[in-house]
This record gives C-alpha cells, structure tokens and sequence, in this order.
C-alpha cells in the first residue's frame, strides 16, 4: 500500500457527525423525550457510516491492492479522527449550547422509570445512574471511545465488502 487514507476523513466525518446532533438539537428534537433522543443520537452514526464508505472507497479506488489489515489500520486511523472530534465536539454541546443535558435527561429517566412504577430508592439509584452515565466527562469520554470504536468496526466490515468485490 502507497499512500492510504487522506487524514482530512477524521475531522470530516466526525465534524458531519457532530453537525448533524447540533442540527437535532436546534430542531428541538432534544427536547421531545427519551425516544426522539435515540433517534437524534443515531442520525450521527449513519452519517459516519456513509462517511466510511466514501472513505475506504476512494482509498480502494486509488489503491485496488490494499489488503484487509491495511484497509482497516487506515479505517483506525480515520476512526481516531473521528473519536476526537466527537469528543470535543460532544464537551462543546454540553458546555456552551445544552448545559442543562444532564439534568434534563435524569428527569426524563425519572418520569419514565416512575411511571412504570419505581418509585423511592429504587428510583433514586435509576436516576443517579442516568446522571452518572450522562454527565460531562463521562459523555465526552463515550463520544471520543465510541467514534473510534464504531470507526474501526464499520471499517472492517466495508473493508471486508470491498475486498470480497474486488476479488469477484
């Protein structure tokens, strides 16, 4: 292999990626429960899975020869791009544009669990856990793993899909 991937793949994607979560919440998508939170935070990983394909493509379609190993070292490297721009872009969202996230997404865990009948300690730990889970650093530490982590198990499988097509 020559050349590999361009490094600009990273901060594109990651940048696409955080685009589209500031685009939900502007559209008040954050703010409409638990359900529409899932589907904004899915909206940014099928953005980076057409930004992986878009990206192992023109690496396969400039270098046919690349093989496995390499196709996914270059998709890691793009992937850690990523991971870093997910996660200064998540530590921006919720410093400057959603600071009141994790309060908001506790009560909303707070209805949810009490209106399916928990209720006193119980609930009290539910609600922790989701400040926990959601807090500052912990987000920003699972946007910055996630990003990598997703980047490097999309590429494999387009790298796997590439070489098998290439190979017919």
């Amino acid at each position: 292999m020559k050349k590999g991937c361009d490094w600009k793949w990273g901060p594109v994607i990651g940048g696409a990626g955080v685009a589209s979560f500031v685009l939900t919440w502007s559209l008040g998508w954050h703010e409409r429960g638990l359900g529409m939170l899932q589907v904004s935070s899915t909206l940014p990983i099928l953005i980076h899975f057409v930004g992986y394909v878009l990206a192992l493509g023109a690496l396969f379609r400039r270098e046919p020869e690349t093989r496995f190993g390499e196709g996914v070292k270059e998709g890691g490297l793009v992937a850690a791009g990523v991971g870093v721009v997910a996660a200064l872009g998540q530590a921006l969202y919720l410093k400057f544009l959603d600071p009141g996230w994790t309060d908001r997404l506790a009560d909303l865990v707070r209805a949810r669990y009490a209106e399916a009948g928990f209720a006193g300690e119980s609930l009290e730990e539910i609600v922790e856990g989701a400040r926990s889970t959601y807090g500052f650093a912990s987000s920003v530490i699972q946007a910055g793993i996630g990003g990598l982590l997703l980047g490097i198990v999309f590429s494999a499988l387009i790298v796997a899909v590439l070489r098998f097509r290439s190979s017919r």
